[in-house]
């Protein structure tokens, strides 16, 4: 049998990033533009990275939100989640490094704790467990965690 090498097409870095993001909000790949598709008084929520697993969501951040105050959602309409998974609660300062300083003056900031029921709602199931019923069978490979796929804050 013989091995290869995959490479991703050749491609020139962006020159202006900011100019790249906007472009790409404006002409996603199999949706509607971002502005086209919000609608004035919708609560917008983004999910971004923890502060272990940096995404350059400072640089991401700024043109999206602009871009949703274009669609005339304002800023009050808008907040970021941090998708903390099993980490821990992450410090002021870490929140403003993740998402920069503007937005983080701008937008309502909150980390998600997937370990407090009283802030989780139950929004469907799988077809592994229901609530109520019995636990999830457990999974060999994986340590066995109740499904919290199934819940948002």
């Amino acid at each position: 049998m013989e091995a290869g090498i995959i490479e991703p097409p050749a491609s020139e870095p962006a020159r202006d990033e900011t100019a790249a993001i906007q472009f790409a909000l404006d002409h996603p790949t199999g949706s509607a533009p971002l502005a086209s598709v919000m609608k004035p008084g919708e609560t917008v929520a983004i999910l971004v990275n923890d502060i272990t697993r940096l995404a350059r969501s400072d640089l991401f951040l700024p043109p999206m939100v602009d871009t949703l105050n274009r669609a005339g959602i304002p800023d009050a309409d808008i907040f970021i989640m941090f998708a903390l998974g099993t980490h821990r609660a992450q410090t002021e300062k870490e929140q403003r490094s993740i998402v920069g300083e503007e937005i983080s003056r701008r937008i309502r900031m909150y980390d998600h704790d997937g370990n407090d029921d009283a802030n989780l709602v139950l929004v469907g199931t799988t077809k592994l467990w229901e609530p109520g019923g019995s636990e999830p069978p457990r999974n060999a490979s994986r340590p066995h965690r109740p499904h919290r796929r199934d819940y948002l804050s």
